[in-house]
């Protein structure tokens, strides 16, 4: 992942935005990436293809008007470059179709970052089989090893309209239980998690949580997500 910044000019109030290109070497050619971006935005992020070294052009678009017409005026830009050195979701992504957080190379109908949380080999396996499991007696049940650079939240709710995380497990840390959840039943919950244990035996690697409230319906739900890149 990549993030451009940038200070845009003053008093400039026929500046439309900028559009940003992209090269694998200083001297070209360069693809223009993304969307143009909106007025007065100072940033621009995206998923490179791989690692190395990136080459960008930023260039602002102006609108210029003459007696004629009003037209599209680009700056001749501003060059820059970044090292990238793929590491946890970025690596496991890197070389995919559609390497973001939300896309889905091979239309398992998982997304990429979901994939990885549940420890899918690459994002071209269907990661299906791996999702957590709700058992016959109600208990939801994680089969694997966790990703230790995301942060898990297990999430209940009673309508599927409040959740509640009930459960957390930050970034190499082991799974606790979330006390100020807000659920109602916080009390009832319990935590079995099993991960630190011998994972050749089938099964017994595996993080439960349950609800002992006696209820007549539940919904429990994974929630993951990478933490903010550090300044």
């Amino acid at each position: 992942e990549v993030t451009l910044t940038w200070t845009n000019p003053t008093g400039e109030p026929d500046l439309l935005g900028c559009r940003i290109y992209r090269a694998d070497s200083p001297g070209g050619p360069y693809q223009r990436v993304g969307a143009q971006t909106a007025p007065g935005a100072t940033s621009y992020t995206e998923f490179v293809p791989g690692g190395g070294v990136w080459h960008y052009l930023v260039r602002a678009v102006k609108r210029q008007t003459t007696a004629s017409a009003s037209y599209e005026n680009l700056s001749q830009g501003v060059h820059a470059s970044a090292l990238v050195e793929l590491s946890g979701f970025s690596a496991w992504a890197a070389g995919l179709s559609n390497p973001s957080e939300q896309g889905d190379p091979n239309a398992d109908g998982i997304t990429n970052l979901l994939a990885y949380a549940v420890g899918a080999e690459n994002g071209n396996a269907n990661a299906l089989p791996q999702l957590p499991q709700i058992l016959s007696d109600g208990t939801y049940s994680l089969d694997y090893s966790f990703r230790n650079d995301l942060h898990y939240e297990v999430q209940l709710s009673l309508d599927l309209k409040h959740w509640y995380s009930v459960a957390l497990k930050e970034p190499g840390e082991s799974w606790a239980l979330n006390p100020g959840s807000g659920y109602p039943n916080q009390g009832n919950i319990d935590l079995f998690d099993n991960t630190n244990t011998d994972s050749s035996i089938p099964g017994d690697d595996a993080t439960s949580i349950s609800d002992s409230t006696p209820l007549n319906r539940r919904f429990w739900r994974l929630k993951v997500r990478r933490p903010p890149p550090i300044d």
